[in-house]
């Protein structure tokens, strides 16, 4: 009997073998998030601006970040967020060539040597354009961060860790309820993301592509409305929504913080709070002061957990 119950066990072990779905990338399957094994993964990890850390040098010297990268996957993370850079804006790494610069990291392999070692710690890497943060000229979006993207250094880098790359394309781009014309504005934030999504599908990237929320990140009601938009303008559906959760007026208290994640579950679209913060800034000048988000990202992360929605928080500090 114990014989015909092991052959039954292992008949349906094969059968299930055979059937299992795998994925050449992280797939978007639903509200889920797919490793290529098919396995589901929920998204709980750190933002870490490694650029902007003096005493990392990328170029010259691997450890620097290397020990930064032991310390996130010691907190027990799966995952990290990685603010990058173009050379366009004066980022202080540009000033200071022995340091090396975001393209000459990115040209002489050291950023995609960092994003390889993430993986290796356990951390699923994003890869995410940081300097048009808060900008909403779309020609910028059109010239300037979609040529970024396409460049084949940047293909080269996705296609070699596509197993488990995620792109998130532009830190808070755009501005819609802080615009006159919020139904235009929102019309022009779907337009040009999906002409980019088809430009990079073209192109051969087929890794999930993040899209943060218009308006620093934080209108995830209007992302929300065109989610299925951008989606059947993605041949491989393969899109991770976001929003950050600096909602001291978008979403101040939790009956407001349960109204939106109510309308992400029900929305049924693959989502990511990208940035999860106790405080955030008045003007962006700390001059100005901060806004207390305890009882929001409280909230947000237990709510977050209870639905298994992915949540990175802003950000790390070794």
């Amino acid at each position: 009997m114990r014989k015909k119950i092991y052959l039954l066990f292992t008949f349906f072990i094969g059968v299930w073998s055979l059937t299992a779905q795998v994925y050449p990338t992280l797939k978007v399957v639903g509200p889920e998030l797919r490793k290529v094994d098919g396995s589901e993964v929920v998204l709980k990890g750190v933002n870490y601006n490694l650029l902007d850390d003096g005493a990392i040098y990328l170029t010259q010297n691997a450890q620097t970040y290397m020990n930064y990268i032991d310390q996130v996957a010691l907190t027990g993370a799966n995952s990290i967020r990685i603010p990058w850079f173009t050379n366009k804006f004066n980022h202080w790494r540009k000033d200071y060539p022995n340091t090396g610069t975001p393209q000459s990291a990115l040209d002489g392999g050291q950023l995609s040597n960092l994003i390889g070692y993430c993986y290796t710690k356990g951390l699923i890497p994003f890869l995410e354009l940081h300097d048009y943060t808060f900008d909403n000229n779309w020609t910028n979006f059109s010239n300037e961060i979609t040529n970024w993207w396409l460049q084949p250094s940047v293909l080269n880098l996705i296609n070699s860790h596509k197993e488990y790359l995620i792109i998130n394309i532009a830190n808070e781009f755009g501005k819609v309820r802080w615009t006159n014309n919020q139904t235009q504005s929102l019309n022009t934030f779907k337009t040009h993301y999906q002409a980019l999504i088809t430009s990079l599908r073209s192109a051969g990237v087929d890794v999930p592509i993040m899209i943060d929320a218009p308006d620093c990140g934080q209108s995830s009601t209007e992302l929300l409305s065109i989610a299925d938009d951008l989606l059947i303008a993605d041949p491989q559906s393969n899109l991770i929504f976001s929003a950050h959760t600096y909602w001291y007026g978008y979403a101040g208290n939790v009956n407001s913080v349960d109204a939106k994640i109510n309308e992400i579950v029900a929305a049924d679209v693959c989502f990511v709070f990208g940035e999860v913060s106790n405080r955030q800034d008045v003007t962006g000048n700390p001059a100005d002061g901060v806004y207390n988000l305890d009882a929001v990202y409280k909230r947000v992360l237990l709510k977050a957990c209870e639905n298994r929605i992915g949540r990175l928080v802003w950000a790390f500090n070794h």
